[in-house]
């Protein structure tokens, strides 16, 4: 089960809240709990949180009232309904609403837990769809500007650096006029993988766009820079079946903070060195620093 999402439980039975209260926390990363659908109202605005499950009747404002509110905020918003009345009208109005499931009182953990496993199946999906690159599997460019900010933050609390490998390969609009998208798209893959191998778990590697990488080291000796640019060199040099033509990379480099402490102008400095090498003789590397 995908335990990375937040859920708030709204209900106004406090020995029931604390009973799923303990039940939620053992599959979901964050639990919200509020004790009637106004508090649960203000909740959802300021958490957002993937799933809501909620109790219809309530004081103050009911269950069937706040999820109506909440689906104008958001048409998509995972929503559970309980109830202790198996009523006809109340089970219309949650399919009119367009609430996700329909669960009658007391709650049957087994059936709640096969619900959330359902839904937070989607949720991964979706989350998937949205982070990563289809054809590489790589970060895509959305992941990435939000992880290099993650990159920034943990840098300024450890005293540490961190070096940007703009990568772009040589002769790809080439390759995919001559010989299709096909090879194209097999070489992009080859390549990502070739690169994930010879880097570490913790390395980020993302796409940014059709054929250009972005890798963030951390803390990472300047001595070992130029090694690992020379095995990116070695990854990317792929022969193909497409009339002869080689692939290979063109890599720009910047180091945080000797080049910069901003992170736009650190990926500019990047790429302007990956320019720098493409306009020049290609399949090589150069450190910005470098560039008379």
């Amino acid at each position: 089960m995908y335990k990375d999402f937040t859920v708030l439980f709204v209900e106004d039975d406090k020995n029931t809240r604390m009973f799923m209260n303990i039940f939620l926390k053992e599959v979901a990363k964050e639990v919200y709990i509020a004790k009637d659908g106004v508090e649960g109202l203000q909740k959802y605005k300021q958490y957002k949180p993937d799933v809501v499950i909620t109790d219809i009747s309530m004081p103050e404002m009911d269950g069937l009232t706040m999820a109506k509110e909440i689906k104008k905020l958001d048409p998509n918003q995972y929503i559970i309904i309980m109830s202790a009345y198996d009523e006809r009208d109340n089970l219309l109005q949650t399919l009119e609403i367009g609430v996700n499931y329909f669960l009658p009182k007391p709650i049957d953990t087994e059936i709640l837990f096969q619900k959330l496993q359902y839904i937070t199946s989607k949720i991964e999906e979706e989350h998937n769809k949205m982070h990563c690159d289809e054809l590489t599997k790589l970060p895509n460019k959305y992941c990435f500007d939000h992880r290099i900010k993650e990159f920034l933050n943990k840098a300024n609390r450890k005293g540490w650096n961190f070096t940007v490998f703009y990568i772009d390969l040589d002769n790809f609009e080439q390759i995919n006029q001559k010989c299709g998208k096909k090879t194209g798209d097999d070489i992009l893959y080859q390549v990502s993988q070739n690169i994930k191998n010879i880097i570490r778990v913790e390395d980020f590697l993302a796409r940014l766009n059709s054929d250009e990488f972005v890798l963030i080291i951390e803390d990472i000796n300047p001595k070992n820079i130029e090694k690992l640019a020379n095995k990116i060199l070695n990854a990317a040099n792929l022969k193909t079946n497409c009339k002869n033509i080689t692939t290979s990379a063109s890599i720009g480099i910047s180091t945080y903070p000797n080049d910069s402490e901003n992170i736009e102008t650190l990926l500019d400095l990047a790429y302007e060195a990956m320019r720098h090498v493409k306009e020049n003789n290609k399949n090589n590397f150069l450190h910005i620093s470098n560039i008379k």
